[in-house]
């Protein structure tokens, strides 16, 4: 009796835990905001969308043979990435996605996503910007040092998992 599960965090003790709450508050409203600026469209012209992805990989191709790799399209196989990249002895794996705009947001599917965390050590994921008109190659890696996807010119790859369904009767 005369409990409550309600507590008022007004007392003078707690005026820096409310800040810092507070500040981590604005913190993810600004990330979320940015999520949802860079959320992805799919290209609705289906020609339009293969001739892209023929781009981005054309692109990955040459830059990857320019690297000395000899390059292999295993797209139709369904294996979780789009080519397989040798050189020597090192063997990569590399899922390619293609985009018309210059913002880098992309969509795996399950099986790509469950690929590129099972095979982290080989696999890459390689975007391409602005294909219809200047390519920009985007080559993503795992450091394992950092603990997350890094490009090899810096840019942190931000992973928002999404879980969906099929309804239907």
């Amino acid at each position: 009796m005369g409990q409550s599960n309600v507590w008022y965090a007004d007392s003078t003790s707690m005026i820096d835990f409310k800040k810092e709450v507070l500040i981590l508050i604005k913190i993810y409203e600004k990330k979320k905001i940015s999520r949802s600026r860079t959320s992805t469209f799919r290209q609705p012209d289906v020609e339009l969308r293969k001739k892209i992805e023929n781009i981005a990989i054309k692109e990955v191709i040459k830059e990857y043979s320019g690297r000395g790799f000899s390059v292999k399209s295993v797209e139709r196989e369904n294996l979780g990435w789009d080519l397989e990249a040798v050189h020597k002895k090192r063997k990569l794996k590399i899922e390619v996605k293609g985009l018309s705009g210059h913002n880098l947001s992309v969509e795996l599917t399950p099986n790509e996503f469950s690929k590129m965390n099972n095979n982290k050590d080989t696999y890459r994921l390689c975007v391409v910007t602005n294909c219809l008109e200047s390519p920009t190659l985007y080559v993503f890696l795992y450091s394992f040092e950092k603990n997350e996807w890094v490009s090899e010119d810096g840019h942190i790859l931000s992973i928002n998992q999404i879980i969906s369904a099929r309804c239907y009767t």
